[in-house]
């Protein structure tokens, strides 16, 4: 099975995919200016403290106010030892405090961001977390011996701090992961200083940008390859990548052919469908994905599957399975979070059902993101959550339409003429004594509509004195006319 991983850059984006056998499985991007500012870490000042909402707001020098849970340690507070040792925030927190943060999630809508003073810094194979004691391994080290292992070596490290083994440590050696954990505790010694010299709010420490992330947190043995195409990047990749993984170095390669990296490769075109809709399986069934304010909707169709002597279960069950594989996809490719609703095609027997589950719980295995499937409704629905710290792809890329106002659909020509006709009468009321003309401008199909309406205009020219003139004007929105009334003067 071929994986790799293609970086493209250009002055305004920073695109990265990972592809398996040639087909889009992770899908990550970066535009100029709008840099995610999760994981980064401030230094900020406490400014409001709400226990009705269970909930102390922290200026961070950005435009809102971020807001960090009372049950928070209060370990990062710039405070006396003895008065925040052990405590949480709510129970130690006044109202111009210093404290230590991290960004957990980045604002959303009108609310600033998620802070967490649980600070950790991710790293190749290890996650420091500089306020904890607790060492562990992560849990999707199955394994048992690899368990034990990683577990002896992250437990003989002689630094005071607390460590995760992440899953990309499997199998590596020592030497390894005892080169990352030093690496981690030196940035962490550097951000601490500055943190102490610095005056708040103000911003300690930024986060890698999505090339570094990618890099860090995918490419390790399972990945055949490392393509970019540009040579500047391509050069600090292979610095990073010298730092911590030498012996990954000859699978990175810089690409220079004219044509574009992922026009070649056919990238462009699965990017484009990332953000369609309709997801086609390739049994015939199809995927309807919907994000609200709320929560996301999956319905699941059979579409256009036929198989010669399946019955109603069996073809239920095939098009679930194969839709709970591509569903975990599309998470990860969309990054939808929060809370998720999936409407199954029903199935009678148990049996088939937790087969299903299960195939959705595999597809869900290797995503960084965290997620849990909450229950199965009496329904059928499938409800489950999924870790959410940035917005949607979809969120970052689209804005809401102008015609529509997001809804995603324009009114029909009959109801903006029904309109447009209640607006026209009311204006040739104020004047039924002078000959009139009515010139009304609207898009084609529109306009065909209204010409239709032939009864209607025959009405308004007996009862208001007025001539209808019809004018396509399709630089006017869908559901956009204007209607313009020219009296004449009495003989």
């Amino acid at each position: 099975m071929a994986r790799e991983i293609l970086a493209s850059v250009d002055e305004q984006e920073k695109r990265v995919v990972i592809l398996e056998n040639g087909r889009i499985e992770d899908y990550f991007f970066e535009r100029l200016g709008e840099k995610s500012i999760v994981n980064n870490i401030y230094k900020g000042i406490v400014e409001d403290i709400t226990p009705a909402l269970d909930a102390v707001f922290v200026n961070i020098g950005l435009e809102k106010k971020g807001f960090l849970y009372m049950s928070e340690p209060a370990d990062t507070i710039f405070a006396a030892e003895s008065r925040v040792k052990g405590k949480t925030i709510g129970e130690v927190v006044q109202k111009g405090d210093v404290l230590l943060v991290q960004v957990s999630k980045e604002p959303f809508g009108g609310k600033g961001a998620r802070l967490t003073t649980n600070i950790s810094l991710p790293g190749k194979y290890m996650v420091l977390m500089p306020f904890s004691k607790v060492r562990g391994v992560s849990k999707k080290v199955l394994n048992d011996a690899e368990r034990k292992r990683l577990k002896e070596v992250v437990q003989s490290f002689r630094w005071p701090y607390g460590f995760i083994v992440r899953t990309a440590a499997t199998g590596v050696p020592r030497r390894d992961l005892e080169k990352d954990a030093n690496y981690l505790v030196n940035q962490w010694r550097s951000i601490y200083r500055r943190a102490v010299r610095i005056k708040p709010p103000a911003l300690v420490y930024e986060e890698e940008d999505v090339l570094l992330r990618v890099v860090r947190d995918y490419f390790d043995e399972r990945i055949d390859r490392l393509v970019i195409d540009d040579k500047k990047e391509f050069s600090r990749i292979r610095s990073f990548i010298k730092s911590g993984s030498p012996r990954l170095l000859d699978r990175v390669e810089l690409y220079r052919a004219d044509v574009p990296l992922f026009e070649l490769r056919g990238v462009e075109q699965q990017i484009e469908e990332i953000y369609n809709p309709i997801v086609h399986l390739p049994c015939g069934g199809y995927l309807i994905i919907e994000e609200t304010h709320a929560l996301t909707v999956i319905d699941v169709n059979s579409g256009r599957f036929k198989q010669v002597k399946r019955n109603q279960e069996e073809m239920a069950l095939m098009v679930n399975c194969e839709a709970a594989q591509e569903i975990g996809r599309q998470l990860r490719l969309r990054d939808i979070g929060g809370i998720i609703v999936i409407d199954f095609i029903d199935m009678r027997l148990s049996a088939n059902r937790n087969e299903v589950l299960s195939v959705l719980k595999a597809a869900l295995a290797n995503d960084k993101a965290k997620s849990e499937i909450v229950l199965v409704s009496p329904l059928g629905l499938v409800e489950m959550t999924r870790e959410r710290t940035e917005r949607t792809s979809e969120a970052r890329a689209f804005v809401d339409c102008p015609c529509c106002s997001g809804r995603g659909k324009v009114k029909s020509p009959r109801t903006i003429a029904i309109t447009l006709f209640r607006k026209l009468r009311y204006a040739l009321r104020q004047d039924r004594r002078r000959k009139k003309r009515a010139i009304i401008r609207a898009r084609k199909e529109v306009v065909d509509y209204l010409k239709s309406q032939k009864d209607i205009i025959a009405n308004i020219r007996h009862r208001f004195n007025t001539d209808c003139q019809f004018v396509v004007d399709n630089e006017l929105a869908p559901d956009q006319f204007d209607v313009e009334v020219v009296s004449f003067a009495r003989r």
